[in-house]
Protein backbone atom coordinates (compact mmCIF):
# COMPACT_ATOMS: atom_id res chain seq x y z
CA UNK A 1 0.00 0.00 0.00
CA UNK A 2 1.40 3.49 -0.73
CA UNK A 3 0.11 6.47 0.57
CA UNK A 4 1.20 10.18 -0.50
CA UNK A 5 1.48 12.96 1.77
CA UNK A 6 1.71 16.60 0.76
CA UNK A 7 2.87 18.97 2.70
CA UNK A 8 4.67 22.60 1.89
CA UNK A 9 7.55 23.17 4.29
CA UNK A 10 9.99 20.24 5.07
CA UNK A 11 12.89 22.97 5.89
CA UNK A 12 12.74 22.87 10.01
CA UNK A 13 10.72 21.18 12.68
CA UNK A 14 7.54 22.86 11.97
CA UNK A 15 3.91 21.27 12.97
CA UNK A 16 3.54 20.48 10.03
CA UNK A 17 6.29 18.46 8.94
CA UNK A 18 6.50 16.64 11.99
CA UNK A 19 2.58 15.80 12.34
CA UNK A 20 3.34 14.16 8.68
CA UNK A 21 6.63 12.05 9.85
CA UNK A 22 4.59 11.07 13.00
CA UNK A 23 2.04 9.60 11.14
CA UNK A 24 4.55 8.33 8.43
CA UNK A 25 6.15 6.39 11.11
CA UNK A 26 3.67 5.00 12.06
CA UNK A 27 1.96 3.75 8.71
CA UNK A 28 5.77 2.34 8.09
CA UNK A 29 5.58 0.68 11.44
CA UNK A 30 2.53 -1.63 9.76
CA UNK A 31 3.04 -2.09 6.00
CA UNK A 32 2.92 1.10 4.27
CA UNK A 33 5.61 2.91 1.89
CA UNK A 34 5.12 6.40 2.38
CA UNK A 35 5.93 9.44 0.15
CA UNK A 36 5.72 13.04 0.53
CA UNK A 37 5.84 15.76 -2.31
CA UNK A 38 6.96 19.40 -0.71
CA UNK A 39 7.79 22.52 -1.77
CA UNK A 40 10.27 24.27 0.38
CA UNK A 41 13.16 21.59 1.50
CA UNK A 42 16.11 21.18 3.08
CA UNK A 43 18.64 18.12 3.26
CA UNK A 44 18.90 17.52 6.93
CA UNK A 45 15.23 17.92 7.62
CA UNK A 46 14.53 15.29 4.01
CA UNK A 47 16.95 12.99 5.89
CA UNK A 48 14.89 13.53 9.32
CA UNK A 49 11.95 12.00 7.23
CA UNK A 50 13.29 9.21 5.93
CA UNK A 51 14.16 8.13 9.40
CA UNK A 52 10.58 8.32 9.70
CA UNK A 53 9.85 5.97 6.62
CA UNK A 54 8.87 8.99 4.52
CA UNK A 55 10.56 9.65 1.09
CA UNK A 56 10.35 13.41 0.45
CA UNK A 57 10.07 14.55 -3.05
CA UNK A 58 10.01 18.35 -4.76
CA UNK A 59 6.78 18.78 -6.09
CA UNK A 60 7.91 18.52 -9.93
CA UNK A 61 9.97 15.69 -8.97
CA UNK A 62 7.62 13.22 -7.56
CA UNK A 63 6.71 10.22 -9.84
CA UNK A 64 3.23 10.41 -10.68
CA UNK A 65 3.47 7.30 -13.11
CA UNK A 66 2.53 4.73 -10.34
CA UNK A 67 -0.56 4.79 -8.37
CA UNK A 68 -1.44 5.86 -4.71
CA UNK A 69 -3.49 4.19 -2.64
CA UNK A 70 -4.30 6.86 -0.77
CA UNK A 71 -3.51 10.74 -0.64
CA UNK A 72 -3.22 12.37 2.38
CA UNK A 73 -2.98 15.81 1.62
CA UNK A 74 -2.41 19.45 3.24
CA UNK A 75 -1.92 22.98 1.62
CA UNK A 76 -3.91 23.02 -1.28
CA UNK A 77 -1.76 24.35 -4.20
CA UNK A 78 0.33 21.20 -4.16
CA UNK A 79 -2.37 18.94 -4.77
CA UNK A 80 -3.69 20.96 -7.53
CA UNK A 81 -0.01 20.87 -9.28
CA UNK A 82 -0.05 17.23 -9.07
CA UNK A 83 -3.44 16.69 -10.82
CA UNK A 84 -2.65 18.46 -13.52
CA UNK A 85 0.77 16.44 -13.50
CA UNK A 86 -1.64 13.52 -14.20
CA UNK A 87 -1.45 11.87 -10.09
CA UNK A 88 -2.94 8.25 -10.42
CA UNK A 89 -4.65 7.32 -7.17
CA UNK A 90 -7.58 5.72 -5.27
CA UNK A 91 -8.73 7.65 -2.32
CA UNK A 92 -8.20 11.01 -1.21
CA UNK A 93 -7.87 13.05 2.33
CA UNK A 94 -7.80 16.58 2.23
CA UNK A 95 -7.19 18.29 5.62
CA UNK A 96 -6.20 21.31 7.15
CA UNK A 97 -3.45 22.05 10.29
CA UNK A 98 -5.19 25.82 10.57
CA UNK A 99 -7.84 27.98 9.94
CA UNK A 100 -5.83 31.39 10.07
CA UNK A 101 -3.75 30.50 7.32
CA UNK A 102 -4.02 30.84 3.71
CA UNK A 103 -2.29 27.93 2.55
CA UNK A 104 -4.44 25.70 5.07
CA UNK A 105 -7.77 26.64 3.03
CA UNK A 106 -9.64 23.52 1.55
CA UNK A 107 -9.62 22.90 -2.56
CA UNK A 108 -13.25 23.27 -4.20
CA UNK A 109 -13.68 19.68 -4.51
CA UNK A 110 -13.65 18.58 -1.13
CA UNK A 111 -16.72 17.20 -1.19
CA UNK A 112 -15.24 14.91 -4.14
CA UNK A 113 -12.73 13.42 -1.48
CA UNK A 114 -13.15 10.22 0.50
CA UNK A 115 -12.65 12.34 3.71
CA UNK A 116 -12.12 15.76 4.36
CA UNK A 117 -10.87 17.10 8.09
CA UNK A 118 -9.94 20.14 10.57
CA UNK A 119 -8.41 20.46 14.12
CA UNK A 120 -10.51 21.93 15.76
CA UNK A 121 -14.31 23.53 16.75
CA UNK A 122 -12.70 27.17 15.72
CA UNK A 123 -11.46 25.78 12.00
CA UNK A 124 -15.09 23.65 11.56
CA UNK A 125 -16.53 27.19 12.58
CA UNK A 126 -14.45 29.69 10.77
CA UNK A 127 -14.29 27.38 7.25
CA UNK A 128 -18.17 27.03 7.53
CA UNK A 129 -18.63 30.84 8.13
CA UNK A 130 -16.05 32.26 6.21
CA UNK A 131 -15.51 30.45 3.27
CA UNK A 132 -18.59 28.49 2.78
CA UNK A 133 -17.76 25.16 3.01
CA UNK A 134 -20.72 22.55 4.54
CA UNK A 135 -20.13 21.01 8.02
CA UNK A 136 -21.24 18.35 7.39
CA UNK A 137 -18.36 17.54 5.25
CA UNK A 138 -15.71 18.37 7.76
CA UNK A 139 -14.60 16.17 10.21
CA UNK A 140 -12.65 17.04 13.11
CA UNK A 141 -8.93 15.03 13.83
CA UNK A 142 -7.27 16.73 16.89
CA UNK A 143 -3.44 16.91 16.82
CA UNK A 144 -1.73 13.40 17.74
CA UNK A 145 -0.12 12.21 20.60
CA UNK A 146 1.63 9.30 19.66
CA UNK A 147 2.98 6.30 21.43
CA UNK A 148 6.31 6.95 22.33
CA UNK A 149 4.78 9.93 25.03
CA UNK A 150 1.73 8.17 26.65
CA UNK A 151 4.49 4.66 27.54
CA UNK A 152 5.71 8.17 29.70
CA UNK A 153 4.55 9.18 32.35
CA UNK A 154 6.01 12.41 34.77
CA UNK A 155 5.41 11.74 38.12
CA UNK A 156 6.52 16.29 39.72
CA UNK A 157 6.30 17.28 42.90
CA UNK A 158 7.75 20.68 42.69
CA UNK A 159 9.17 23.60 40.44
CA UNK A 160 12.75 23.42 39.06
CA UNK A 161 12.76 22.95 35.82
CA UNK A 162 10.22 24.90 33.23
CA UNK A 163 10.58 24.43 29.15
CA UNK A 164 9.38 26.91 26.61
CA UNK A 165 8.75 25.39 23.37
CA UNK A 166 7.88 28.10 20.93
CA UNK A 167 9.54 28.77 17.29
CA UNK A 168 7.65 32.23 18.15
CA UNK A 169 8.07 32.56 21.96
CA UNK A 170 6.75 36.63 23.23
CA UNK A 171 9.16 38.82 25.11
CA UNK A 172 7.19 38.11 28.41
CA UNK A 173 7.78 34.20 28.31
CA UNK A 174 11.79 35.22 27.54
CA UNK A 175 11.84 37.46 30.25
CA UNK A 176 11.04 34.84 32.81
CA UNK A 177 14.52 33.82 32.62
CA UNK A 178 15.44 36.85 34.56
CA UNK A 179 12.30 36.74 36.93
CA UNK A 180 12.56 33.47 38.27
CA UNK A 181 16.29 33.20 39.18
CA UNK A 182 15.93 29.80 41.26
CA UNK A 183 14.24 27.94 38.50
CA UNK A 184 15.71 26.99 35.00
CA UNK A 185 13.90 28.35 32.14
CA UNK A 186 15.08 26.44 28.64
CA UNK A 187 13.54 27.41 25.06
CA UNK A 188 13.39 24.83 22.23
CA UNK A 189 12.51 26.22 19.14
CA UNK A 190 13.81 27.91 15.77
CA UNK A 191 14.82 31.22 18.01
CA UNK A 192 15.72 29.21 21.23
CA UNK A 193 18.45 27.71 23.40
CA UNK A 194 18.04 24.68 21.14
CA UNK A 195 15.98 23.38 18.08
CA UNK A 196 15.21 20.23 17.61
CA UNK A 197 12.32 17.78 17.59
CA UNK A 198 10.88 17.37 20.58
CA UNK A 199 10.72 14.08 22.25
CA UNK A 200 9.88 12.19 25.37
CA UNK A 201 13.30 11.67 26.61
CA UNK A 202 13.58 15.69 26.09
CA UNK A 203 9.71 16.44 27.84
CA UNK A 204 10.60 14.28 31.19
CA UNK A 205 13.38 16.34 32.48
CA UNK A 206 10.98 19.27 32.74
CA UNK A 207 8.17 19.94 35.92
CA UNK A 208 6.41 22.93 33.90
CA UNK A 209 5.81 22.97 29.74
CA UNK A 210 4.75 26.03 28.11
CA UNK A 211 3.95 25.76 24.54
CA UNK A 212 1.00 25.99 22.31
CA UNK A 213 -0.65 23.41 19.37
CA UNK A 214 0.52 20.05 19.34
CA UNK A 215 3.16 19.85 22.29
CA UNK A 216 0.05 20.28 24.75
CA UNK A 217 -1.12 17.24 23.69
CA UNK A 218 2.72 15.68 24.08
CA UNK A 219 2.62 17.07 27.20
CA UNK A 220 -0.74 16.26 28.63
CA UNK A 221 0.24 12.58 27.44
CA UNK A 222 2.94 12.41 29.73
CA UNK A 223 1.15 13.87 32.88
CA UNK A 224 3.19 17.22 32.87
CA UNK A 225 1.79 20.03 33.88
CA UNK A 226 0.82 22.65 30.84
CA UNK A 227 0.64 26.05 31.01
CA UNK A 228 -1.05 27.32 27.73
CA UNK A 229 0.67 30.88 26.94
CA UNK A 230 2.33 32.38 23.52
CA UNK A 231 2.56 34.74 20.80
CA UNK A 232 -1.62 35.04 20.96
CA UNK A 233 -1.67 35.37 25.01
CA UNK A 234 -2.74 32.42 26.85
CA UNK A 235 -5.36 30.63 29.25
CA UNK A 236 -2.52 29.70 31.67
CA UNK A 237 -2.21 26.23 33.62
CA UNK A 238 -4.44 23.75 31.50
CA UNK A 239 -7.17 22.01 34.15
CA UNK A 240 -10.04 20.09 34.01
CA UNK A 241 -12.28 23.32 34.27
CA UNK A 242 -11.05 24.79 30.78
CA UNK A 243 -9.55 22.26 28.78
CA UNK A 244 -12.16 21.83 26.77
CA UNK A 245 -12.38 25.37 25.79
CA UNK A 246 -8.95 25.36 25.41
CA UNK A 247 -9.30 22.37 22.75
CA UNK A 248 -11.96 24.23 20.65
CA UNK A 249 -9.24 26.44 20.08
CA UNK A 250 -6.31 24.31 19.59
CA UNK A 251 -4.73 24.73 23.11
CA UNK A 252 -3.15 28.38 20.79
CA UNK A 253 -4.20 30.93 23.58
CA UNK A 254 -7.01 32.21 21.27
CA UNK A 255 -9.50 30.96 23.42
CA UNK A 256 -8.97 33.91 25.71
CA UNK A 257 -6.32 35.92 23.94
CA UNK A 258 -5.12 36.60 27.69
CA UNK A 259 -2.53 38.54 27.74
CA UNK A 260 0.13 39.26 30.96
CA UNK A 261 3.07 40.64 32.27
CA UNK A 262 5.98 38.22 32.80
CA UNK A 263 5.78 39.06 36.22
CA UNK A 264 2.21 37.75 35.96
CA UNK A 265 2.80 34.88 34.19
CA UNK A 266 5.78 34.04 36.86
CA UNK A 267 3.51 34.28 39.47
CA UNK A 268 1.29 32.31 38.45
CA UNK A 269 3.86 29.56 37.34
CA UNK A 270 4.83 29.32 41.10
CA UNK A 271 0.87 30.36 42.68
CA UNK A 272 -1.16 27.70 40.81
CA UNK A 273 1.34 24.54 40.32
CA UNK A 274 0.28 22.49 43.13
CA UNK A 275 -3.62 23.17 42.32
CA UNK A 276 -2.17 22.35 38.63
CA UNK A 277 -0.41 18.69 39.72
CA UNK A 278 -4.10 17.81 41.30
CA UNK A 279 -5.20 17.43 37.46
CA UNK A 280 -2.61 16.04 35.93
CA UNK A 281 -3.90 12.12 35.79
CA UNK A 282 -7.10 12.81 34.65
CA UNK A 283 -6.07 15.38 31.81
CA UNK A 284 -3.54 12.19 30.85
CA UNK A 285 -6.13 9.51 30.73
CA UNK A 286 -8.61 11.85 28.65
CA UNK A 287 -5.47 12.86 26.62
CA UNK A 288 -5.05 9.61 25.74
CA UNK A 289 -8.30 8.69 24.92
CA UNK A 290 -9.13 11.75 22.27
CA UNK A 291 -5.22 11.76 20.65
CA UNK A 292 -3.78 8.75 20.77
CA UNK A 293 -2.30 8.90 17.01
CA UNK A 294 -2.17 5.02 16.69
CA UNK A 295 -5.94 5.01 17.40
CA UNK A 296 -7.11 8.08 15.00
CA UNK A 297 -4.93 7.12 12.14
CA UNK A 298 -6.71 3.47 12.38
CA UNK A 299 -9.62 5.84 12.45
CA UNK A 300 -8.71 6.90 9.59
CA UNK A 301 -7.81 4.19 7.57
CA UNK A 302 -11.37 2.55 8.60
CA UNK A 303 -12.76 5.28 6.74
CA UNK A 304 -11.36 5.47 3.93
CA UNK A 305 -11.20 1.46 3.56
CA UNK A 306 -14.97 1.57 3.10
CA UNK A 307 -15.07 4.30 0.88
CA UNK A 308 -15.28 4.18 -2.76
CA UNK A 309 -12.39 5.02 -4.93
CA UNK A 310 -12.79 8.65 -5.94
CA UNK A 311 -11.79 10.62 -9.31
CA UNK A 312 -12.14 14.42 -9.27
CA UNK A 313 -13.16 16.09 -12.06
CA UNK A 314 -10.10 17.96 -13.53
CA UNK A 315 -12.91 19.49 -16.42
CA UNK A 316 -14.94 20.44 -13.56
CA UNK A 317 -12.32 22.75 -11.27
CA UNK A 318 -10.44 22.97 -14.28
CA UNK A 319 -9.54 26.84 -13.51
CA UNK A 320 -8.35 26.30 -9.98
CA UNK A 321 -6.15 23.68 -10.59
CA UNK A 322 -4.57 25.65 -13.09
CA UNK A 323 -4.32 28.83 -11.26
CA UNK A 324 -2.97 26.30 -8.02
CA UNK A 325 -0.67 25.08 -10.72
CA UNK A 326 0.92 28.11 -11.70
CA UNK A 327 1.16 29.22 -8.24
CA UNK A 328 2.81 27.21 -7.11
CA UNK A 329 5.51 27.28 -10.45
CA UNK A 330 5.90 31.03 -9.78
CA UNK A 331 6.89 30.35 -6.34
CA UNK A 332 9.19 27.94 -7.16
CA UNK A 333 10.84 30.36 -9.72
CA UNK A 334 10.88 32.76 -7.19
CA UNK A 335 12.22 30.46 -4.25
CA UNK A 336 15.03 29.22 -6.87
CA UNK A 337 16.24 32.81 -7.59
CA UNK A 338 16.25 33.77 -3.63
CA UNK A 339 18.31 30.04 -3.57
CA UNK A 340 20.41 31.11 -6.45
CA UNK A 341 21.06 34.33 -4.38
CA UNK A 342 21.74 33.54 -1.24
CA UNK A 343 24.49 31.37 -3.11
CA UNK A 344 25.80 34.36 -5.00
CA UNK A 345 25.64 36.11 -1.64
CA UNK A 346 27.67 33.85 0.36
CA UNK A 347 30.75 33.36 -2.51
CA UNK A 348 30.44 37.38 -2.19
CA UNK A 349 30.48 37.62 1.55
CA UNK A 350 33.43 34.82 1.45
CA UNK A 351 35.27 36.74 -1.22
CA UNK A 352 34.96 40.04 0.95
CA UNK A 353 35.97 38.16 3.88
CA UNK A 354 39.17 37.09 2.46
CA UNK A 355 39.83 40.44 1.14
CA UNK A 356 42.34 42.68 2.77
CA UNK A 357 43.39 46.05 2.07
CA UNK A 358 46.98 45.10 0.03
CA UNK A 359 44.57 42.18 -2.53
CA UNK A 360 42.50 44.56 -2.54
CA UNK A 361 44.83 47.31 -4.57
CA UNK A 362 45.97 44.30 -6.54
CA UNK A 363 42.26 43.94 -8.42
CA UNK A 364 42.02 47.20 -9.26
CA UNK A 365 41.38 48.17 -12.80
CA UNK A 366 42.22 51.31 -14.32
CA UNK A 367 42.26 52.88 -17.64
CA UNK A 368 45.52 52.71 -20.06
CA UNK A 369 46.36 56.62 -19.46
CA UNK A 370 45.98 56.16 -15.42
CA UNK A 371 48.12 52.59 -15.82
CA UNK A 372 51.31 54.85 -17.75
CA UNK A 373 50.64 57.94 -14.92
CA UNK A 374 51.27 55.51 -12.38
CA UNK A 375 53.79 53.43 -14.05
CA UNK A 376 56.12 56.98 -14.55
CA UNK A 377 55.81 58.00 -11.19
CA UNK A 378 56.17 54.63 -9.26
CA UNK A 379 57.54 51.80 -11.49
CA UNK A 380 61.34 50.93 -12.53
CA UNK A 381 60.63 50.30 -16.12
CA UNK A 382 61.46 46.49 -15.89
CA UNK A 383 58.03 46.55 -13.97
CA UNK A 384 56.01 49.02 -15.81
CA UNK A 385 54.84 46.57 -18.54
CA UNK A 386 53.67 44.00 -15.90
CA UNK A 387 51.48 46.35 -13.91
CA UNK A 388 49.60 47.49 -17.37
CA UNK A 389 49.06 43.73 -18.37
CA UNK A 390 47.82 42.99 -15.09
CA UNK A 391 45.66 46.58 -13.83
CA UNK A 392 44.91 47.96 -17.18
CA UNK A 393 41.17 47.79 -18.52
CA UNK A 394 41.53 45.70 -21.24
Amino acid sequence: MKVLFTGFYFDGFHGSMMHICEISDYLNSIGYECFCASVVIENDIKDYALTKGLHVFNVNDLPVDIEYDIVWSYHFPILATLLFRGLKYKKVHVGSLSSWVNLEVLPPYYKDCSLCSVLTKEAKKIFNEKYGFKEECLKIIPNFLPKRFMEQKVVNKSLKNIIVVSNHPPKEILELKKILTDVCVDVYGVSGDKYTPITPEILKRYDVVITIGKTVQYALGMGIPVYEYDYFGGGGYINLQNYEKFEEFNYSGRASKRKLSSKEIANELVDNYKNALDDVDELRKIAIERYSLEKNVDNILKVLSLSPDVKIDLNKYSRFIVYSAELLTDYCHKLNMISYLKNENSVLQKELSTLSLINFWKRIKYPKFICNIICCFIFKKKNRHHFRSKHSIR
